[in-house]
């Protein structure tokens, strides 16, 4: 008889093996499942926000270039005047720039 219950202690103890191999690997899923949940969640919030601010200077950049074609003179067709003034000079000097150089750096620009 002692022979007989050995191969099934065997058995036994090859069952109580594989439920926690199961058991360990179920966990690893769900440990797997909750961070990928926690990323998604995470990238959401973050392209969100990148989004919000996205949205925020596209805002602002209409806002310029509506300024500055309502201030441009329909004869400068694309060109923006600058004038400086010379230390001690009555007379402005007055030079039309193509709109594509003039650049303003966003910290500069207002918020609205």
């Amino acid at each position: 008889m002692a022979g007989q219950e050995d191969p099934v202690q065997r058995e036994i103890h090859q069952d109580w093996a594989n439920r926690e191999y199961i058991e360990v690997i179920t966990s690893s899923i769900k440990k797997i499942a909750d961070f990928l949940n926690s990323f998604d969640m995470s990238c959401r919030s973050r392209l969100a926000t990148l989004n919000e601010k996205l949205t925020a200077l596209e805002r602002r950049i209409e806002y310029i270039e509506a300024r500055v074609t309502k201030d441009l003179p329909d004869s400068l067709d694309g060109t923006l005047a600058i004038i400086f003034n010379k230390a001690g000079d009555d007379e402005p000097l007055i030079q039309h720039t193509p709109l594509t150089t003039v650049c303003t750096p966003l910290y500069m620009l207002p918020i609205f």
